[in-house]
C-alpha cells in the first residue's frame, strides 16, 4: 500500500536509488569473483553476504516498483484509496472494492450517467455509481459488475 503523503517522483527517485546500490554490489560482487577466479577458488564465502546483500536490493526494488504501479494506477485512474484487503485501487469515495467486492467505507453512493465515462471509468448497471472500466463490484453498492441491474432481473 502507498505510503501517505509520497509522490510518484519520490517514489521514482527511491528506486533508481536502489537500482544504483544493486550497480554497486554487482561491481563488487563481479570483482570478488574475479580476484576469486584468478585464485582458483570462485565458491568462496566471501560471495555470500554481497549475493545476500543483492538479493535484498532486487526485494526492495521490486516492492518499490510495485509501489509506483500502484500510484501510476490511481493517478490514471482518477481513484484515491486502496482496498486494505486486496491493495487494489478504488474510486474517491467508493463503499465496496471494485475487485473484491468487500466493503471500505460508509459514503452514499452518487448517481452519474449509465454507460462509459472515460477509458478507465465507467458506471454500475446497478446504481449508476461511477466504478473502474474493469472492475469486478461496484464501489458504491457492491453489485457484481458482471451480472444485470436488479430491475432487469425482476422483469424475467
Amino acid at each position: 500500500m502507498p505510503k501517505p503523503g509520497l509522490s510518484i517522483g519520490q517514489v521514482k527517485r527511491q528506486i533508481k536509488e536502489l537500482y544504483r546500490s544493486r550497480d554497486q554490489y554487482i561491481m563488487y560482487l563481479g570483482q570478488l569473483a574475479y580476484e576469486n577466479y584468478k585464485n582458483g577458488k570462485l565458491d568462496s564465502p566471501d560471495l555470500q553476504e554481497p549475493c545476500k546483500t543483492l538479493d535484498e536490493i532486487h526485494l526492495q526494488i521490486n516492492q518499490w516498483e510495485e509501489e509506483l504501479s500502484v500510484l501510476e494506477s490511481m493517478r490514471s485512474a482518477k481513484v484515491g484509496q486502496i482496498c486494505p484487503y486486496c491493495r487494489s485501487p478504488v474510486l474517491i469515495g467508493a463503499t465496496f472494492c471494485n475487485s473484491c467486492g468487500k466493503a471500505i467505507s460508509v459514503t452514499p453512493p452518487t448517481r452519474g450517467n449509465q454507460g462509459a465515462v472515460s477509458e478507465n471509468v465507467t458506471t454500475c448497471p446497478a446504481c449508476f455509481a461511477l466504478v473502474l472500466a474493469d472492475a469486478k463490484f461496484c464501489s458504491q453498492c457492491g453489485w457484481r459488475i458482471a451480472e444485470e441491474p436488479p430491475e432487469k432481473k425482476k422483469k424475467k
